[in-house]
């Protein structure tokens, strides 16, 4: 973890940017893959196998909400709209650009209500429970670069009455491929807080965890620039 300390002489408005991490050419590459998803509501055993068939499946959009769609029910609960949960499946197709292959590889889910778990060619690369609250899984190990990937999202919402409000069901929100420099900024891996705050001034301390996902040791830079906007 790499530490900076800002001192502001003057009273004033701060305004944080993200840092850059020099000579390693960190320059992080987001693409967004919320369209053209199969679904398939129900369970379906083998579905994260890339050999899977799936060519009779509904093609859908993301954000995708099950739910929804299906007829409302006096006896379920009012949390949930009157609206059933259960099991849904989502698959997708990726080839990774060949310029990618030196690349850290992820994917970065907004929010998956929930219960989710995430399959990279056939390989589970983890499990979320919480549906609110974002998430990424390393995708690098399993990738084939320059050929065809299978991406597949289990979703399991049969304990639909879990909340106090509507949360719906499926990948509730959007999705992305991330691509960066094996040394990099920890995704949410920057912070700051305040020290102190005077009439002449202000002290404010940022911290900075920058990972290094490769086998070699790196000589790196980082630079922490803070804006500041006269009241």
């Amino acid at each position: 973890m790499i530490r900076a300390i800002a001192v502001v002489g003057t009273w004033m408005t701060l305004y944080l940017f993200s840092p850059q991490v020099a000579n390693a050419q960190a320059v992080e590459r987001s693409q967004l893959i919320s369209a053209g998803w199969k679904f398939f509501l129900g369970e379906a055993n083998d579905a994260a196998n890339p050999t899977f068939k799936d060519g009779n499946w509904k093609t859908v959009d993301l954000p995708h909400d099950w739910s929804v769609h299906q007829p409302y029910n006096p006896s379920l609960a009012s949390a949930a709209g009157y609206l059933p949960g259960g099991i849904g499946w989502y698959r997708k197709t990726l080839v990774i650009d060949p310029a990618y292959k030196d690349k850290q590889i992820s994917i970065y889910f907004e929010g998956v209500s929930n219960n989710s778990e995430v399959f990279i060619n056939g390989k589970s690369t983890g499990k979320r429970p919480n549906g609110y609250i974002s998430f990424s899984y390393d995708l690098t190990p399993y990738l084939k670069v320059g050929e065809t990937n299978m991406l597949a999202v289990r979703v399991d919402r049969t304990k639909y009455n879990d909340s106090r409000w509507y949360a719906g069901s499926g990948i509730s929100r959007n999705v992305y491929l991330r691509a960066t420099h094996p040394v990099h900024l920890q995704q949410w891996g920057t912070n700051y807080y305040t020290r102190s705050i005077g009439k002449d001034g202000a002290s404010v301390t940022i911290s900075s965890t920058v990972e290094n996902s490769s086998a070699q040791a790196a000589n790196i830079t980082l630079q922490q620039r803070v804006w500041i906007k006269e009241p």
